[in-house]
């Protein structure tokens, strides 16, 4: 597994004010994006989106790991529920690269919001998550 660098863990942590601000408002957004693919939107439970649950749960992920990036192994069991909740519903290989495009296009207009750059890409424009190791 290729180590983050010190420039990698700063960006990352740089995104934990903004997340903290407008979590729940990025990935509102990024779910109704994502479930304009209703292969996708059948794989997600429907009360937990009406009634904001699921939105506020992957926002306090994201936010964990932006302010956990140096201390991942902290994350341990949060991620082994993900990993397992991917499973019992299907997710694929293939769902994870939807994902970063349509999250980072509503982050950038909050981001816009601060008056700074937005810190969603790494080195090589690659955008941050957009290639999952499980």
């Amino acid at each position: 597994m290729t180590q983050l660098t010190a420039e990698t863990i700063a960006i990352v942590k740089a995104t934990a004010p903004l997340l903290r601000q407008h979590g729940v408002e990025i990935t509102t957004a990024m779910y109704a994006r994502l479930f304009q693919d209703e292969s996708i939107k059948g794989m997600f439970d429907e009360a937990a989106q009406e009634s904001g649950e699921q939105p506020k749960r992957l926002a306090a992920a994201i936010l964990g790991y932006a302010e956990n990036i140096d201390k991942l192994q902290t994350l341990n069991g949060a991620v082994a529920r993900m990993v397992q909740r991917h499973i019992e519903t299907g997710v694929k290989a293939e769902h994870y690269p939807r994902w970063p495009k349509r999250c980072c296009r509503r982050s950038a207009t909050c981001w816009a919001k601060t008056g700074r750059p937005m810190p969603c890409s790494m080195p090589g424009g690659r955008l941050i998550g957009s290639s999952p190791t499980y």
